[in-house]
C-alpha cells in the first residue's frame, strides 16, 4: 500500500501540469480563431464595381439614371450608387443549320445593360464586403434600383482609394 501512495504523490504533480499547459493551450486557441484582427476590419475604401444584365427588356432600361442608390434585392440593403450605365442590343447565338455553325443574332426588344457602381467597401480574403455581401467577379446580384430589379453577374472590380 505504501507503493501505491508513492505513485500517485509522484503522478498527481504531473497531472496537474498537463492540465494547466492544456488550459493555457486551449486559451491560446480561442485567442488566435477569435480575438485577433481579421482582414475584414481593415477600413473601408472607395469600390468601383460593374454588373452585367445580359437580356432585359428594353423599357425596363429607360427610368436608370446617375446616381440611383442600388440595393440588395434580397437583403435590402444599399450597396451603391449608379456611376454610370450602358446599353447595347442584346445579342444571342444560334445555330445555322444550312452552315453547320453557331452565329451572333440580335435578340429583339432585349438590350444588355451595364451598371458602374461606386460603393464602400471592406477588402477581405473571399473579396469585398458590401454591408454583409460578398462581392468578387462572377458573383450573381439580385440589385434593386427605384425602377428596377433584376439579378446581373459582377464582371470587373477596381479599387479606387486604398485604406
Amino acid at each position: 500500500m505504501n507503493t501505491r501512495n508513492q505513485f500517485t504523490d509522484r503522478l498527481m504533480p504531473i497531472l496537474m501540469d498537463c492540465l494547466i499547459l492544456l488550459l493555457v493551450l486551449a486559451l491560446l486557441v480561442t485567442f488566435l480563431l477569435f480575438l485577433r484582427p481579421r482582414a475584414g476590419l481593415l477600413p473601408d475604401t472607395d469600390l468601383l464595381y460593374t454588373v452585367r444584365f445580359p437580356l432585359v427588356r428594353a423599357e425596363y432600361t429607360e427610368d436608370i439614371h446617375t446616381g440611383n442608390a442600388v440595393m440588395d434585392a434580397v437583403g435590402k440593403r444599399q450597396i451603391g450608387e449608379v456611376v454610370s450605365f450602358s446599353v447595347s442590343p442584346a445579342v444571342t447565338e444560334t445555330y445555322d443549320r444550312t452552315t453547320g455553325k453557331i452565329r451572333p443574332e440580335l435578340y429583339p426588344g432585349y438590350v444588355t445593360l451595364v451598371l458602374r457602381i461606386r460603393a464602400k467597401a471592406r477588402h477581405t480574403e473571399e473579396g469585398f464586403s458590401l454591408s454583409g455581401l460578398t462581392l468578387h467577379r462572377g458573383t450573381s446580384l439580385p440589385l434593386r434600383l427605384p425602377n428596377f430589379v433584376g439579378t446581373g453577374t459582377c464582371t470587373d472590380t477596381q479599387i479606387l482609394t486604398e485604406p
